[in-house]
């Protein structure tokens, strides 16, 4: 899921239980996070060939989309008790 889909989240608090196990299941780690800068670094050419790709990327790399994630299932906790 990228980013902005992450930021347009709807949270639900009829269905908090499986929006916290998908978003859980959803956060990349470290060696994923890893492979996509290894990915995009190899690729210099996605940055024009494939922009959308090549954000995606940058943004697992350098820990965005966990960050938006974590975002996510704070928001479900306060919002949701």
């Amino acid at each position: 899921m990228d980013r902005h889909s992450l930021n347009h989240f709807q949270r639900d608090c009829k269905q908090k239980e499986q929006q916290v196990a998908f978003l859980q299941s959803m956060r990349q780690t470290k060696d994923e996070r890893t492979l996509a800068g290894f990915e995009a670094g190899f690729n210099p050419l996605m940055k024009f060939t494939d922009p959308h790709r090549y954000q995606q990327l940058q943004d697992i790399y350098r820990g965005q989309t966990n960050w938006d994630i974590d975002y996510n299932l704070k928001m479900l906790e306060r919002l949701c008790p």
